[in-house]
């Protein structure tokens, strides 16, 4: 009997229950009414302010038909292309390095008037004979040597400089050396190697030779040049791989140094030393050059320019 009246209770408890909740749906259906029907005319019911109305609008996506794209616009590019610049070189055969058909001589130039000329590669004995095995000589790459010229001025001075029709390498040096048109050396390093060292063939170079010239004054260009040059480095004065030296000599006898790393600038010096500058060039490309072989390489090409 009891069980039964339990029952009852609950049952009674839960319609009572349902029919207050639909006694609540229907008053709040009727109290949401009319503001419903206000927000679909844009009218704010009583006791409603007119910004507490909203409206839903709901707007179709229209589907159109992709723009067929002009027929002279540019392509877009790959993701790969980036910022990546591609630009024609030539590759040293003995080192491998890479050097650019053109470059620009300052960095603010628009375009690339120094224009490539040859390269080489200069040498030196390598005392660690246990290596001769490996690389089958006992003659060690140091760095790649290139040459640019301003390619116009370059070509006309050339062909004045040869006295006949025939413009050989003797003409090259003669102008390179004699006439006022920019150019740079370009030198990349192979392997590793002190500021010092690079430096100091230079040195024995051109030292006697500006020594006999005007006292002192000159020495004292290529000591100030030099000090600096062995300034230069990573620890201990070392030079890493591939790190870039362009000694540029221009037109109004301003003699230009540049270490660069990834075609960024990371050292320059400028010294107003014309007599400088060309004994420098007469080291490596004079009648007594340091390499012979990269001379050799460069100077018939120089050549070649003015046919």
């Amino acid at each position: 009997g009891r069980g039964r009246a339990a029952v009852g209770c609950v049952a009674a408890a839960a319609a009572g229950f349902a029919l207050k909740g639909a006694r609540m749906a229907v008053a709040a259906e009727d109290t949401l009414a009319p503001v419903a029907e206000a927000a679909a005319e844009g009218v704010a019911p009583e006791g409603v302010a007119p910004e507490e109305v909203v409206t839903a609008e709901v707007e179709e996506k229209k589907e159109t038909a992709p723009k067929a794209a002009a027929p002279n616009a540019p392509k877009p590019k790959s993701p790969a292309a980036g910022g990546v610049r591609r630009v024609k070189a030539a590759i040293e055969e003995v080192t491998g390095v890479r050097f650019p058909v053109s470059m620009r001589l300052e960095e603010e130039d628009k375009e690339a008037n120094m224009k490539f000329v040859g390269a080489g590669c200069v040498q030196s004995v390598q005392w660690m004979f246990w290596k001769w095995k490996e690389t089958r000589s006992i003659y060690a790459a140091d760095y790649a040597l290139g040459l640019y010229v301003d390619g116009i001025p370059a070509t006309a001075a050339i062909k004045a400089a040869a006295k006949t029709a025939k413009v050989g390498a003797r003409e090259a040096r003669k102008s390179l050396l004699k006439d006022k048109y920019d150019k740079t050396l370009r030198i990349v390093m192979a392997r590793e190697m002190t500021a010092h060292r690079l430096t100091a063939r230079i040195y024995d170079r051109v030292e006697a030779d500006l020594a006999n010239e005007e006292g002192f004054k000159h020495l004292g260009f290529l000591h100030v040049w030099g000090t600096w040059m062995e300034e230069q480095g990573s620890y201990r004065g070392r030079l890493p791989k591939n790190i870039e030296l362009r000694l540029t000599w221009k037109d109004n006898g301003v003699l230009i140094s540049e270490f660069r790393r990834r075609d960024k600038i990371v050292a320059t010096s400028s010294l107003k030393s014309e007599r400088l500058a060309r004994a420098i060039f007469e080291a490596y490309l004079g009648e007594n050059p340091l390499s012979k072989d990269a001379a050799d390489e460069i100077l018939p090409s120089l050549a070649k320019e003015a046919l």
